[in-house]
């Protein structure tokens, strides 16, 4: 039994040859977590091994997309291999739509049933100073925000209070 399909017909299954993509996008990434993370720490070095990194990684996606255009335009997928992508892709989305419809929904019931149980006069034996509101970024955000116009409204005043002067030709 072959399983290399004949010349002008349509494959039943496309297997791709062993690569060394996903080895080098793995390096990648170990450079861009090991350089972000130097970086971080202080190190002067750190920056440059993260950009390495950000190189590496996307100089293999490139060459990865090429292979697999490629494979696509040299008739090496059929329409079954076509359908099986167009499966893959909708999965992936439902399983991305699942995941993210669960995380928020614990964390709506976190805040809807679970902080108000936290809070009730049971639990004020246990934790008497407990407070069942929650956490909020509004400080650190509010902070940053009157930063931020504080300087934009400084430019703008020093930008204003010039004389306006024609530009010459």
């Amino acid at each position: 039994m072959s399983a290399v399909t004949q010349p002008g017909a349509q494959p039943y299954y496309f297997v791709p040859a062993p690569s060394r993509h996903p080895a080098s996008v793995a390096l990648g990434f170990l450079l861009i977590v090991f350089g972000a993370s130097q970086w971080v720490n202080g190190a002067p070095w750190g920056a440059w091994v993260l950009l390495a990194g950000f190189v590496i990684w996307l100089f293999v996606l490139q060459q990865w997309f090429r292979q697999a255009i490629g494979e696509s335009e040299g008739g090496m997928y059929g329409k079954r291999i076509d359908v099986s992508f167009r499966w893959s892709m909708s999965w992936f989305i439902f399983s991305e739509v699942m995941f993210f419809s669960a995380f928020f929904g614990a964390l709506y019931w976190a805040r809807r049933h679970a902080l108000p149980d936290l809070g009730n006069l049971d639990n004020a034996v246990l934790w008497p100073d407990f407070k069942a509101v929650w956490p909020s970024v509004a400080p650190g955000y509010n902070r940053l925000a009157r930063r931020h116009d504080r300087a934009v409204s400084r430019r703008w005043a020093r930008g204003r209070s010039r004389p306006s002067t024609p530009r010459s030709c």
